[in-house]
């Protein structure tokens, strides 16, 4: 009996040994095994994180519109006589200079009416002038010197006009720009007011834009702009504001800003359609993040640094202007934190983090968000600016 109680208590020990050592092997957290290396009960998993420092970089404000380029003249060539168009000496594309005849109209019957209208007039001149010599020997009345004035200054008249008409018959060119469009061909018989070609100056263009009345205040007279057209891909071109509309266009909320293009007048053309960058204001040196280091869904600007001890640690941010998906930071970071770029939503303060660096390919701020006006801008770095540098 004695050796049957001692082998039920042997057995029992056993039991209650090997439980000990099996909980032991076990979280506290419903049974998952713990990782190797975490030391106590319940260590909290080290969470793989890429990290970027911020940079300085010269950034730059704008107001973005989209529009078509429009010739400061444009304009529509009608015909002022009557008359069938016999030459024709030029072509939609060509490039004419101011008083270019453009084209002729038949002049014969012109010339008949003016050669009528000459001969009458001085016939009128004569008989007017012996009216006059008569009236001061008393051989006629006032009334009748009276009429043979009125019938000269009559034909005069005539006479003048028949002389414009013929000149009307050489239509001829009110400035220098292309003709943008030619709608009559030789032979055709012409009435007056008919529209013969469209002329535009294409060395004057602008652009009209409608813009947020919010940004009103913001835009000046003679602020840059940076121009880019869909036509000329990898090509940018110059303007400044040279018109800002005083009145807001209550229908959509938007106030109109004439850009003047400054630069690019040979290579861009009317009717093109383009996107216009009015430049704002530029700040130089400016500490910048990339957009996507903020923390999703917070009411202010806030990203997680993490410190020497792989630790997380939560910040918040005053910004300043953006370009593109850079941030200017104004308060909150330096040039040496580790901010997270990826990773953000797996960790929250405190967590313990294994950091890589992230590559400019994957993190790049995209700086600048418009075209440059020079193609080699760069920011202090020798880099352009917006890629993200890698920690040293």
């Amino acid at each position: 009996m004695t050796g049957f109680l001692g082998l039920i208590v042997l057995t029992v020990g056993c039991s209650s040994n090997a439980e000990g050592q099996s909980e032991g092997r076990r979280r506290p957290n419903g049974g998952q095994w713990a990782r190797q290396g975490l030391g106590n009960w319940g260590a909290e998993e080290v969470v793989p994180v890429e990290v970027a420092r911020p940079f300085r970089a010269d950034l730059e404000s704008f107001v973005f519109g989209n529009a078509n380029i429009e010739a400061l003249r444009d304009v529509e060539i009608i015909a002022r006589v009557n008359g069938q168009l016999e030459t024709l000496p030029v072509e939609e594309g060509d490039l004419v200079r101011q008083g270019q005849v453009l084209a002729e109209l038949e002049k014969s019957e012109l010339k008949l009416n003016l050669q009528e209208v000459s001969a009458r007039r001085e016939n009128n001149r004569s008989i007017y002038d012996r009216s006059r010599k008569m009236l001061e020997q008393e051989l006629t009345s006032q009334e009748l010197v009276d009429k043979s004035k009125y019938d000269f200054e009559t034909a005069q008249t005539q006479y003048e006009r028949a002389k414009l008409n013929l000149e009307y018959a050489a239509i001829t060119a009110p400035f220098t720009g292309i003709i943008t469009s030619r709608l009559v061909d030789r032979g055709d018989m012409i009435r007056v007011n008919t529209v013969l070609f469209k002329l535009a100056d294409t060395e004057k263009l602008l652009i009209r834009l409608f813009v947020p009345e919010k940004d009103m205040a913001r835009i000046q007279l003679a602020n840059k702009a940076r121009i880019e057209c869909e036509m000329l891909p990898g090509r940018m071109f110059s303007g400044l504001v040279d018109m800002i509309s005083p009145v807001v266009d209550a229908a959509t909320g938007t106030i109109k800003v004439t850009v003047r293009v400054t630069e690019g007048t040979g290579s861009l053309k009317p009717g093109m359609f383009c996107s216009v960058y009015i430049l704002i204001e530029t700040h130089q040196d400016a500490l910048v993040i990339s957009r996507r280091a903020l923390i999703p869904e917070t009411e202010v600007p806030e990203v997680f640094v993490v410190d020497d001890s792989a630790v997380v640690h939560r910040k918040r941010l005053t910004l300043g202007i953006s370009q593109g998906d850079t941030l200017e930071v104004l308060k909150g970071l330096s040039e040496s934190d580790q901010v997270v770029v990826i990773g953000q939503e797996n960790i929250h303060e405190g967590s313990r983090t294994r950091i890589s660096f992230a590559g400019a390919d994957s993190t790049a701020a995209e700086v600048p968000a418009a075209p440059q006006a020079q193609p080699d801008w760069k920011n202090k770095t020798g880099g352009k600016a917006g890629a993200w540098r890698k920690p040293q």
